[in-house]
């Protein structure tokens, strides 16, 4: 028996809808996506319940810290739930620019995105600081490696931050 072999399908959207991306964590997984999808499951995906995310933006990431889950989109949006998934609420980020990935470190969420985005969250998701990032290329990821926060985006900008997030410096690709 193979490994696939305990996969199986199960169609949870409409026609069209897409999934962005997804975490795990407390036993529950969340999923986001457009029109401001979300869907959870506390039974290793069996069974999925749709929540509602208070917004038609699109959400494209989505990561868990702390008991809190953060995921952002499109519009600026940032939602958080402190409910295992259950509720959400909206977050003023200060920007309209579309976020694109998310994640946690160093007891910080930072979001990244559209025109060189950089938000930073050090109280759990409530309130969010821009940083100078020092391009305006789009910042598609980010992953927090070695104690250290590395993002990434258009025409091979690479970004570092060794302090939490605070100050950034491009990476050279050799």
């Amino acid at each position: 028996m193979s490994f696939l072999d305990k996969w199986f399908w199960r169609r949870l959207f409409h026609k069209g809808q897409l999934i962005q991306a997804l975490t795990v964590a407390n036993n529950t997984i969340v999923m986001v996506g457009d029109s401001g999808t979300i869907f959870i499951s506390t039974n290793d995906g069996h069974t999925w319940y749709s929540k509602n995310s208070g917004t038609s933006n699109t959400l494209n990431s989505i990561a868990f810290a702390n008991n809190t889950f953060v995921a952002v989109g499109n519009s600026g949006t940032i939602l958080i739930s402190d409910t295992n998934g259950q509720t959400w609420h909206s977050k003023n980020s200060g920007t309209s620019n579309i976020l694109n990935s998310i994640t946690f470190g160093k007891n910080t969420f930072i979001a990244v995105g559209h025109s060189g985005t950089i938000l930073i969250s050090t109280d759990g998701g409530q309130t969010w600081r821009s940083k100078n990032s020092g391009t305006s290329n789009k910042l598609s990821g980010i992953s927090f490696v070695n104690n250290n926060f590395i993002a990434f985006g258009d025409f091979d900008t690479i970004l570092i931050s060794k302090n939490g997030g605070h100050t950034w410096n491009s990476a050279s690709l050799q």
